[in-house]
């Protein structure tokens, strides 16, 4: 085949001219082998999809990149919302800071019930695992709590006996379900109707013991809402 030397159509065999551009053909002779090729016609596509594959490298790195911080965002989010948007990560957060008051020596009462022995002083602290279930909503209401209440102003209720018929009639009224279940001159226990959620957590604790040696203790803290539902605290320790 010959093609043509300004184009680089192919033209027929034997001819003088391009069919295409009209050009003159030039007839290779013995011992030349090089070929006249006008620049001014020859594309310049191959440097062209250099530039095509470099943009898309880019693009495509860009994309990457997003993607990865899409995905770390994500990751981040998840555990944020799993750390303080939840039941277990609220209850996670009290032992945490129920162990950081105690290596602090502060006060542990704010994470607790005042009838649960503090732990001995912990270094450090692993998570293991965590289940749930629901339980009744039971309430005391003490002749302790009525005086205290009584004498900052908390309650309008003038005598103790009024206090318990008060939360009787709320508890006992019609589509409740609530009943008195136990009941003296000093505290009166109503089986509210309603539920909570109860959860038990599992630690692996490294604590310091009354001889000064190092022990690891697994540990289970049961933690519920207070008797209004609002507050999550340990209710119960066991090792």
């Amino acid at each position: 085949m010959e093609y043509c030397n300004e184009c680089g159509n192919e033209v027929i065999a034997g001819s003088k001219f391009c069919n295409s551009c009209g050009s003159a053909i030039h007839k290779k002779t013995p011992g030349n082998t090089s070929t006249h090729v006008n620049r001014k016609n020859v594309s310049a596509t191959p440097s062209l999809k250099v530039s095509d594959k470099k943009l898309i490298r880019l693009i495509k790195s860009k994309w990457t990149i997003s993607f990865i911080a899409l995905v770390i965002l994500g990751f981040a989010a998840l555990y944020t919302y799993n750390r303080y948007f939840t039941l277990e990560g609220e209850a996670k957060s009290v032992v945490a800071s129920y162990i950081k008051a105690i290596q602090n020596g502060d006060s542990t009462s704010d994470f607790k019930s005042i009838d649960v022995d503090d732990f001995y002083n912990v270094t450090d602290y692993k998570f293991i695992k965590a289940s749930k279930t629901k339980v009744d909503t039971i309430i005391h209401v003490d002749r302790s709590d009525w005086d205290n209440d009584f004498f900052v102003g908390r309650t309008f209720e003038k005598t103790y006996e009024k206090e318990k018929e008060y939360y009787r009639a709320i508890y006992e009224a019609k589509g409740v379900g609530g009943k008195v279940i136990a009941e003296d001159d000093d505290t009166m226990t109503i089986k509210t109707g309603l539920q909570h959620d109860k959860l038990m957590l599992l630690y692996d604790l490294q604590a310091v013991n009354g001889l000064g040696e190092s022990v690891m203790k697994r540990t289970y803290f049961t933690l519920e809402n207070d008797d209004y539902g609002k507050n999550m605290e340990i209710t119960e320790i066991n090792y």
